[in-house]
């Protein structure tokens, strides 16, 4: 039974597209189109606005190397004294200010350093080329 109303729908379809004339477009179509998409409002098209503006990029890159200067660093009994906020916090900081968090030679801070610089330096290149490449 299945079968049957398939032949029927198909005999159905082929008899719709045999009555049918064959549509054209008008001979300037493709002109009307060209003016349509020229016509667009170039306000209207996507703009790229960044996720993170170019402040907050520097907001991030101060408080990370501020955050990287005082790990290097280590802390100093003086360095305890400014931050600490109470009799309860300055013990506590000096608890750390004995024991330093990371001990790195100099050549491995150096290292860290410039590599941080060079991935930044590289993805600011990686930017602009992008920028100027998609641009064309």
């Amino acid at each position: 039974m299945k079968g049957n109303e398939d032949k029927n729908i198909e005999h159905y379809v082929q008899r719709a597209i045999k009555e049918t004339p064959l549509e054209s477009p008008p001979h300037d179509f493709t002109a009307k189109v060209m003016a349509n998409v020229l016509a667009t409002d170039k306000s209207k098209a996507t703009i790229y606005k960044p996720l993170i503006s170019k402040k907050g990029w520097l907001l991030v890159f101060a408080i990370i190397a501020t955050l990287g200067y005082f790990i290097v660093s280590g802390s100093s009994q003086n360095q305890a004294k400014v931050w600490s906020f109470g009799p309860g916090m300055k013990n506590f900081i000096h608890t750390f200010g004995d024991v330093p968090l990371f001990q790195f030679s100099r050549i491995t801070t150096t290292v860290i350093v410039l590599a941080t610089i060079m991935i930044f330096i590289q993805i600011t290149w990686l930017i602009n080329h992008l920028n100027k490449r998609f641009e064309k």
